[in-house]
Formats: C-alpha cells, sequence, structure tokens
C-alpha cells in the first residue's frame, strides 16, 4: 500500500499531463463499473486524499442517438 507522501507526488506528476484532457477510451474486468460513461469526458483534477488517487472527471456529453 503506498504510504501518503507517494500519492501526493505521484498525483502532483500526473496532474500537468492529465488535467484538461479528455478521456477516450476506458476499460475495465468483466462486471465492472459502467466506465463508458466517462469517454468524452473532461479530467479536472488530480489529487491524493489520505491513501486514495482520485483522478477527477466533468460531465461526459451524452452517448446514444441523436434526439
Amino acid at each position: 500500500m503506498p504510504e501518503g507522501d507517494t500519492l501526493h507526488r505521484t498525483a502532483a506528476g500526473l496532474a500537468p499531463h492529465l488535467v484538461g484532457r479528455t478521456v477516450s477510451a476506458a476499460r475495465t474486468r468483466a462486471g465492472g463499473p459502467q466506465v463508458q460513461r466517462i469517454v468524452g469526458a473532461s479530467i479536472t483534477s488530480v489529487e491524493a486524499v489520505g491513501k486514495n488517487l482520485l483522478i477527477r472527471c466533468g460531465a461526459a456529453p451524452p452517448h446514444g442517438p441523436a434526439s
């Protein structure tokens, strides 16, 4: 389990490369969360909270047929 200082360094290192970028693809194991919902979303922040690395995304554009 990484310690908090390691995650803070990791978040600080990733943020300049990720914030403002758009999620172009996502995948998970079978039966996992519906990650396709974040495809097209913009990454708004990368931060360490305790022993968790959070990559926050804005709203993704709606998927499916245009109405």
